[in-house]
């Protein structure tokens, strides 16, 4: 690890040597040095042992469990915030229904295929953030939208049912899932953050993968999307 002396206009960098001989002077006054560290990794040269780095979205390099990395955190573009590629549906249009990602004012995570919709509920966080085709055939299943009786969680799932919600809270089928990954697929991850009782549907192995770490449950994977 090195420190930048940048107290001068000639900043150099200072290694914990040059600290420790600096420190032995008596006429080396520290009380007016701003440091600033900086870790160099190590390149795996066998000199010590290699520190893995952690992808960082954001930075402008695709790295592990990234789709693309635009260096912005911009959603309006052709790489999302969570470094996801926006979906594109590689089937004829006619056969694509868009699903836009919702933060709502509770908290919550709400999916529609009507934009207006998701204006209304609260704010886009992405517009086309999954694509579910249109029209069943056997490597597909409908995919609906559950509405909780107290109007303000929401569930997505293969169930008619909803799950452990019962039929009472189906909504609406919003189109078909694929069961099994079909070509120009991904798959569509769901957690539960029991804080919250928020679900959230996610394609970034990233954003799963971070989700986790904080705490959210991986519940498994409902499909897979275009």
């Amino acid at each position: 690890m090195l420190l930048n002396d940048t107290s001068g206009d000639d900043a150099r960098l200072l290694s914990f040597e040059d600290l420790n001989r600096d420190a032995a002077s008596t006429d080396h006054d520290f009380n007016d040095v701003v440091f600033r560290v900086t870790a160099t990794p190590d390149l795996g040269d066998g000199g010590s042992p290699s520190v893995p780095l952690l992808p960082v979205c954001g930075n402008g390099l695709v790295e592990d469990g990234e789709d693309c990395d635009d260096g912005n955190a911009s959603n309006n573009d052709d790489c999302y915030d969570d470094c996801t590629i926006p979906a594109h549906c590689n089937l004829d249009p006619s056969l694509c229904t868009d699903v836009h990602r919702v933060w709502t004012p509770h908290g919550q995570h709400f999916y529609t295929t009507d934009s207006a919709e998701g204006d209304a509920v609260g704010s886009i966080e992405a517009l086309g953030y999954f694509t579910l085709n249109n029209v069943s055939t056997p490597q597909l299943r409908p995919f609906y939208r559950c509405d909780h009786p107290d109007g303000i969680h929401y569930l997505y799932t293969s169930s008619a049912t909803c799950e452990v919600w019962g039929a009472g809270a189906f909504d609406s089928r919003m189109g078909y899932i694929a069961k099994i990954q079909l070509p120009g697929t991904r798959p569509l991850y769901r957690l539960f953050n029991h804080s919250n009782a928020d679900h959230i549907y996610v394609t970034s192995v990233v954003e799963k993968n971070h989700l986790v770490g904080i705490g959210w449950k991986l519940e498994g994977t409902v499909g897979y999307v275009w």
